[in-house]
């Protein structure tokens, strides 16, 4: 398991009050910039296999390279006025969302 102190990835959002799981939103592109920060990889290198809230304010997804040689369990929470931050990452031996 992974625990950092991530910081948040900046919002442009005023209201938000429940975490949107529908793709080409802003809640989404953030989300998921914050999950492949916690995972450390680029949104460009990422493959979003499974994700689901947590609540109102977090998410859990699992990800993996490109390559599918790294496989990781991301935790984001969404901080009132600054945005979603990772908040732990496991990191899983196979990718069990496959």
């Amino acid at each position: 398991m992974i625990t950092k102190d991530w910081s948040a990835v900046p919002t442009n959002q005023e209201n938000h009050s429940i975490v949107t799981f529908e793709k080409g939103t802003q809640d989404w592109e953030e989300m998921t910039t914050a999950i492949a920060k916690g995972a450390g990889l680029s949104k460009d290198n990422m493959i979003l296999w499974w994700a689901e809230g947590s609540g109102t304010k977090s998410a859990i997804a699992t990800v993996t390279n490109k390559a599918q040689t790294q496989n990781y369990r991301v935790y984001v929470t969404w901080i009132d006025g600054a945005g979603y931050t990772p908040t732990k990452v496991e990191v899983l031996h196979e990718n069990d969302k496959k």
